[in-house]
């Protein structure tokens, strides 16, 4: 093939380069100053090699290395600030890609080593690694097996700059953090983001984390294989984090955090996410001090939470600005609740109240009426009429995502037909346990109203010829059990 100049050939409101396997890195004229020339920098957002190479120019240069892709990097010897190794990452290259880390030095901040499918690099490799760039600033996906002493004593000395470290699970459920403290030993102020799986020493290293990186903004846990564990002391977790001064976002799996947890969190005016999940020790009380000191909160999400005194209302108006919603499971939420909640959180554009089996037509009829940004909303296990779909499809028309199984939905098609006339932005729609695709007309006037939907899925249902037939002329796949993608 002979090599063309695609930079000068390419219309200039262009903002990505995708370059696929018919056309080599080789074959590319200028493709050097692409990857690090001011003019692209100044005019692509990303180039993107293959499947593997995915290189961000304007935010910072990223790039998702397999092993050609590098050794053709390394050879032009062109640095990157940030390093990501493909699944595809022959662990043979490693002690070369090593060297090519030196050679890049003080320039890389980002490593992901991409653990989740492979073993590309080993414990003592990823320490050479970071002694190789001191300014190294986030560090993402190390199996808990490299949270070593030795492994994070390292880290502490070489990183100092470290802003965001994510530990992932691995090939076996991890038993012992603790040695992440070593990262923190002395106090780590540039910490401001950490994320890591469940395990049973979580409280005690969290607590030791938090005193020791009083920045920091972000904490998530994941609970992973150690679903059946419970965390001893969730409301000292909650104090020390407390005292960080511009926290941010809370996941935490805190089987044992009370009221007294969550007044402390109150004290964090700038909290704007938290997920506490399968807790039935806070009250009606906790709920409150949390509303009323934390106004700027955008995402609340209490899956499985049964409070003590019935639902956890948000009885105040303080959550103004809640835009996200989950009270997945909460068999003790009331249609009274939901309605209040409808009622003081105009700016919800996503709620999930799956398998809320008390609720009904009303707490539906509240939201279409009270949250006119609505876009999107699980509604599985809450019982309506095709009346109330009617509502809900002509109050909500920025629907974008919807989930339900009602129970007599589709029996009167012309409802369902008038209904979805209005829901002309859905892009996604999930109605298990239906016999909607049993409806031509239906399904025909959902395709041609809603132009953009790409999923629907009807799981447990039988699909007839006639709407496989439908499907397939609007360019939609059938995977399986009702499933349609385009």
């Amino acid at each position: 093939m002979a090599k063309t100049d695609f930079f000068t050939a390419l219309p200039p409101t262009v903002s990505a380069l995708i370059i696929t396997d018919y056309l080599k890195l080789k074959d590319i004229v200028g493709l050097d100053t692409a990857f690090c020339g001011k003019d692209a920098r100044n005019r692509f957002l990303a180039i993107y090699h293959e499947d593997a190479c995915v290189l961000k120019i304007k935010q910072h240069s990223v790039v998702t290395f397999t092993t050609p892709t590098f050794l053709w990097l390394a050879s032009r010897s062109l640095c990157v600030e940030g390093i990501s190794l493909h699944k595809t990452w022959n662990p043979s290259f490693t002690d070369k890609f090593i060297d090519y880390a030196v050679a890049c030095g003080r320039q890389i901040k980002f490593f992901h080593p991409a653990l989740e499918s492979g073993d590309t690099v080993t414990v003592e490799q990823f320490v050479s690694i970071t002694k190789q760039c001191p300014e190294m600033a986030i560090i993402a996906g190390i199996r808990a097996s490299f949270v070593t002493e030795h492994a994070m004593r390292t880290v502490r000395a070489s990183n100092p700059k470290l802003m965001s470290l994510h530990v992932i699970e691995g090939d076996e459920a991890p038993e012992d953090l603790s040695a992440l403290t070593y990262v923190v030993a002395g106090g780590l102020p540039s910490l401001k983001t950490l994320r890591i799986p469940f395990t049973e020493d979580l409280g005690t290293t969290l607590v030791r984390i938090a005193q020791n990186c009083l920045n920091l903004e972000k904490v998530e846990v994941k609970l992973g294989s150690n679903y059946d564990l419970k965390l001893p002391n969730g409301d000292n977790v909650l104090v020390a984090l407390s005292e960080c001064a511009n926290f941010d976002s809370l996941v935490l799996p805190a089987h044992t955090v009370t009221d007294v947890g969550l007044r402390a969190l109150s004290k964090c005016s700038t909290l704007s996410v938290l997920e506490l999940s399968d807790n039935a020790d806070v009250t009606l009380e906790g709920f409150e001090a949390l509303s009323k000191g934390c106004p700027e909160l955008k995402e609340l999400r209490l899956p499985d939470i049964q409070a003590r005194q019935g639902a956890p209302r948000l009885s105040t108006t303080q959550f103004t600005n809640l835009q996200k919603l989950s009270l997945r499971c909460c068999t003790a939420l009331r249609d009274a609740d939901v309605t209040h909640l409808a009622a003081t959180c105009p700016k919800l554009i996503d709620v999930d109240l799956y398998m809320c089996v008390n609720l009904s037509d009303a707490s539906i009829c509240a939201l279409s009426v009270g949250c006119p940004s609505l876009k999107k909303l699980n509604i599985v296990g809450v019982q309506f009429c095709d009346d109330t779909f009617a509502q809900l499809a002509q109050t909500s028309r920025n629907i974008t995502h919807l989930t339900c199984t009602p129970n007599e939905l589709f029996d009167e098609r012309e409802g369902v037909i008038a209904a979805f006339t209005h829901l002309t932005k859905l892009e996604f729609l999930n109605v298990e346990r239906t016999n909607l695709l049993n409806h031509p007309v239906v399904v025909s006037t959902l395709l041609e109203n809603c132009p953009q939907l790409n999923t629907l899925e009807s799981m447990y249902a039988e699909v007839c010829e006639e709407i496989m037939e439908l499907m397939a002329n609007a360019s939609f796949q059938y995977y399986r059990d009702g499933i349609f993608e385009r």
